[in-house]
């Protein structure tokens, strides 16, 4: 038979010395101070703000500004006009030479009568000369192939464009040299008079361009012109 010990209600009592748990130990926190309307966020333990914060500070690592990098302007081209050399005057006369000489060969060539075809070929090619620096074309714009192939132009000195008018007059030897061609088989002796003229204002176009300090040529005097030579710069 189990043996059983006496229970005594007075083991459930509670002992003399009440024992506190080990929480109770610890510092109470002390109470929030009271807001009021007037307390600042110093006043209740928030961390003071800038009033403004600058754009191009660091922030979390990535950093910006309001102020783009500027931009680099691009280049332009700017044409101004500079006094020809001697050797480029030369080159852009010879070109029209080419060019008269075969409006000049055409003539003869597509006209069966002779007398008419190089009597036609010496006036298309005298009047090439004489007017190519007054008409504006697209491979001349008042100024003849040979000097827009050479980087020339013709001002007058009155700032006026360029006319026929003021083309034959500072052109007008040159027309004479290829005018001579009309009568080489029709008239010998008118040609050769023509030619021995014709070389003789030439020669004299020549010493103007040498001696003259603005480097100008005879016709270019009496038109009250000025050739020129365009030069591109990038700036």
């Amino acid at each position: 038979m189990d043996h059983y010990e006496p229970f005594n209600l007075s083991d459930l009592a509670e002992p003399s010395e009440p024992v506190e748990p080990a929480s109770l130990n610890e510092p109470t926190p002390s109470p929030l101070p009271a807001v009021s309307p007037e307390t600042s966020d110093t006043q209740i333990g928030f961390p003071e703000l800038p009033d403004t914060v600058a754009l191009n500070e660091p922030l979390d690592g990535v950093s910006f500004t309001t102020n783009p990098p500027p931009v680099a302007a691009a280049p332009k081209k700017v044409v101004r006009t500079v006094a020809p050399g001697l050797v480029t005057r030369v080159l852009a006369k010879i070109i029209d030479g080419a060019v008269a000489g075969v409006l000049y060969t055409l003539c003869t060539v597509f006209i069966t009568d002779w007398f008419i075809g190089f009597l036609a070929g010496g006036i298309v090619a005298s009047l090439y000369f004489i007017v190519s620096d007054g008409v504006n074309m697209r491979h001349m714009p008042r100024r003849s192939f040979g000097k827009k192939v050479m980087g020339l132009v013709v001002a007058r000195i009155d700032k006026e464009p360029m006319n026929v008018w003021t083309s034959a007059q500072r052109n007008w030897m040159f027309g004479v040299l290829y005018f001579v061609q009309a009568f080489t088989f029709n008239a010998p002796a008118v040609s050769i008079l023509l030619t021995l003229a014709a070389v003789g204002l030439i020669g004299y176009e020549v010493y103007w361009v040498v001696v003259n300090p603005r480097g100008i040529r005879w016709g270019d005097d009496i038109a009250g012109t000025e050739v020129r030579q365009l030069v591109t710069e990038i700036v």
